[in-house]
């Protein structure tokens, strides 16, 4: 499938949607790590700051999901380390 660059069109935008299609396309089909891998790379194909597109974590480090200020963070969530 072909999907043009649409000026103006952020690459988390042009990912959002490319994903959205994919879901909507085979949204009856399990779930596979391949299928969870390509939506992750869609979503992320324009970051450069994310060392694992498309692949589990590797890094012993546990996962965080924070919000606010440097100096006054809120941790939502912690998964576990990748291990």
């Amino acid at each position: 499938m072909s999907y043009s660059k649409e000026p103006g069109v952020k690459p988390a935008e042009r990912g959002i949607s490319k994903m959205m299609i994919d879901l909507y396309q085979s949204f009856a089909t399990p779930l596979t790590d391949q299928t969870m891998f390509g939506w992750h790379t869609m979503l992320l194909s324009g970051d450069k700051s994310i060392k694992v597109i498309g692949g589990y974590r590797t890094h012993g480090d546990p996962m965080q999901i924070v919000s606010g200020a440097d100096y006054k963070r809120t941790v939502h969530f912690e998964a576990p380390p990748s291990g």
